[in-house]
């Protein structure tokens, strides 16, 4: 599904000093050179290190329309807007947009770019966090089903198709976001560029959800056999907790058998009886001769 793939990143990296004086830039959809004022601020800075999106704000609204009005959805337009550009979705921020919309409609007005309010509502509704120079503004798989049954009237056809597409049927809403979480969490740190790799992953999310369900009050069931099952299915999606920890201290496991099993098959064993049998192996003597 879009938007797994992404990692999630420290999105207020230092912005260059350069970009700072930024008059114009390049927008890569309608590939005109427009003024930085046209220009939305970035919510991947590690990629968009001139601190501008590299799509203008009227390509953006274009694409925000083109979904809304397909199905006359806010909610979802927004959502798949979102997950094409790489911004974080907010149902909140969504919320607070839908009510601006309202009331600006009442009084007889029009918006023309919406989606530049869902970014202002989106700063807005995060304003109130300590850190808020370090809020992750990227995409990530949001907690949208806060209601039992998937509505598509709510959340889009297209949602659904793809829930059950991914996923299979049969899953209650709350099942369905915590896989998707999960998923969107091992994505963001672990590979996932072929299908066999996808595949493993999943089973794992359906694994962890085993686990969950079984560990439930009404759930009565035993966990043993799902941890030993999720652990082999760790280790052969190479995510192994162990070996990403010795990955990460610069560390290897079996250090010297692994050296000696180098030297055993690029090079001959040291036979100690002859030690002249092999002591030009690589026929290099002449050279230094």
């Amino acid at each position: 599904m879009a938007g797994r793939s992404r990692r999630k990143i420290n999105v207020n990296s230092s912005v260059p000093e350069s970009a700072k004086y930024l008059t114009s830039c390049y927008c890569r959809k309608c590939m005109q050179n427009r003024r930085s004022a046209d220009f939305y601020d970035a919510a991947d800075k590690l990629l968009d290190s001139n601190s501008k999106m590299s799509i203008c704000r009227y390509c953006i609204n274009d694409v925000f329309e083109s979904y809304f009005v397909k199905d006359n959805n806010l909610n979802n337009a927004i959502y798949q807007t979102c997950k094409i550009i790489n911004v974080r979705y907010d149902a909140n921020a969504v919320e607070t947009t839908q009510k601006h919309l309202d009331s600006v409609n009442s009084k007889g007005k029009a918006i023309n770019q919406v989606f530049g309010v869902y970014l202002s509502k989106l700063k807005l509704s995060n304003f109130g966090q300590i850190d808020i120079e370090n809020v992750d503004f990227t995409f990530s798989e949001p907690i949208r089903y806060d209601a039992p049954g998937i509505d598509p009237e709510i959340y889009g056809d297209d949602t659904v198709e793809e829930l059950e597409k991914f996923w299979g049927k049969g899953f209650t809403p709350d099942q369905y976001q915590f896989l998707e979480n999960k998923m969107d969490e091992y994505k963001k740190t672990h590979r996932s560029d072929t299908a066999a790799e996808v595949s493993l992953l999943r089973q794992i999310c359906f694994t962890e959800l085993d686990i969950r369900e079984a560990r439930n009050p009404d759930g009565g069931g035993s966990v043993g056999n799902h941890i030993k099952l999720l652990q082999d299915l760790m280790k052969t999606a190479n995510i192994d907790p162990v070996k990403a920890a010795v990955a990460n201290s610069g560390k290897s496991q079996d250090t010297f058998s692994s050296f000696v099993k180098i030297i055993e098959e690029n090079e001959p064993a040291d036979y100690y009886k002859d030690k002249e049998l092999f002591k030009d192996f690589d026929n290099v003597s002449f050279y230094f001769d």
